[in-house]
């Protein structure tokens, strides 16, 4: 009983993350996408993914909110940490600096760091506690 608590906090505070972020994400989608640009690991053709991820987000976030296919949604929720940390790792690993990792949208500045990183694995741990107190 208390796993399943435990997760549904966990899974109220990621949702409440994901709504939040892709909220500042969605109001400026242009500078989003340029930040996302910056890191310079996308392809050309895919650049168009940088409009659609807030959205998902923001429907990932929702449907952990609502306790809504919470084995699924808690899927989706560690694939985004998982592409985030991997889009996180790279630049740094390159050397780059990012002084807006883009993480909050254009307005709220985080500078890309391997802080960023380590944060990325403990939402990933939180998520995956979610998935097994679901099966």
């Amino acid at each position: 009983m208390f796993n399943l608590i435990l997760a549904r906090v966990f899974s109220i505070v990621i949702g409440l993350l994901f709504v939040i972020t892709s909220c500042l994400k969605i109001k400026d989608l242009k500078g989003f996408a340029n930040i996302t640009k910056a890191y310079g690991i996308l392809p050309k053709k895919l650049l168009f993914l940088c409009y659609i991820q807030p959205f998902i987000e923001l429907v990932v976030g929702l449907l952990l909110i609502f306790e809504i296919k919470m084995v699924f949604s808690s899927f989706l929720a560690l694939g985004l940490f998982g592409i985030a940390t991997i889009f996180t790792v790279i630049p740094l690993i390159q050397g780059k600096k990012i002084d807006n990792c883009g993480c909050c949208g254009v307005d709220i500045k985080i500078p890309l760091t391997w802080k960023k990183v380590v944060e990325n694995l403990i939402w990933m741990l939180l998520a995956t506690y979610i998935i097994i107190a679901y099966l």
